[in-house]
């Protein structure tokens, strides 16, 4: 009988005497976003409407609270649009025809024939600054090759550029012709650069192209006449006096003839 009596006396309570709780909404606005926080006000506005109407219990509380959580919890996560794109800064690359030529420095590029050549020697005789460089077997299309990478680094250009080379070509077969086009794209490729000073070296003898040679020396001096380039004269590096047992490579005598041939020309 007790236990009715509590139960009934739970029923009979008013919805009047439920405590009233105010939950106040938090609207975040951004200047280019009205039409987003009038919605937010909406949707707020009718959850307070429904809430007058409706008894306050535990169960609408917390669901009321829940909803304006998730409510915040959007309004905070949107980030206001940026009024102007990050640009994006690209690295500046290196301007290559602005390099400046260096008049005291000299380059010779070759193949194997200029393996021995000392620039340090040479650099001493004629107080100017040489560098030799070597590439075995390489002819003077390749020797090209290796010019463009070894002048893409660098910070100045040479003031004059020795090359040597054709050797090779004609033992692998290939007519003058062809080899004095290769030495003219490429001659003229460094004056593009602003390398003016350009010298051919002869080509040194070799056992089995003793007629060959001497051909191909006399149209070198033609195509550097006609392009304004200088010619190196090797004649006197001989078969008897200054060539190894193979007959291709130079010997001590011959490599002191060839840096004496080179220093006469830059002085």
């Amino acid at each position: 009988m007790t236990q009715q009596m509590e139960m009934t006396h739970l029923l009979n309570i008013s919805s009047a005497d439920t405590p009233k709780i105010d939950i106040q909404y938090e609207t975040i606005e951004f200047k280019n976003q009205p039409a987003l926080s009038k919605a937010k006000k909406n949707e707020c506005s009718n959850i307070e409407n429904t809430q007058s109407s409706v008894p306050m219990s535990s169960s609408n509380i917390q669901q009321n609270i829940l909803q304006a959580d998730v409510l915040l919890s959007k309004a905070r996560t949107i980030s206001p649009p940026s009024e102007k794109p990050m640009e994006q800064k690209q690295p500046k690359q290196k301007e290559q025809q602005n390099r400046k030529t260096n008049r005291k420095t000299v380059m010779i590029f070759g193949s194997s024939i200029v393996r021995h050549v000392n620039g340090g020697k040479i650099t001493r005789k004629t107080k100017v600054n040489t560098k030799v460089n070597c590439y075995p077997g390489a002819t003077v299309e390749e020797i090209e090759e290796h010019i463009d990478v070894r002048l893409k680094y660098a910070k100045q250009l040479p003031g004059t550029v020795i090359l040597h080379g054709g050797g090779n070509n004609l033992a692998n077969g290939d007519k003058i012709e062809t080899i004095i086009d290769a030495y003219t794209k490429l001659a003229l490729k460094l004056k593009s650069k602003g390398i003016t000073n350009i010298a051919i070296s002869g080509v040194t003898g070799r056992d089995n192209l003793k007629n060959e040679i001497p051909k191909l020396n006399q149209a070198l001096r033609d195509m550097c006449k006609k392009f304004d380039l200088n010619y190196i004269s090797n004649s006197f590096i001989t078969f008897r006096y200054h060539l190894c047992w193979d007959k291709i490579h130079l010997n001590f005598d011959g490599v002191d003839q060839m840096e004496k041939n080179f220093s006469k020309y830059l002085r």
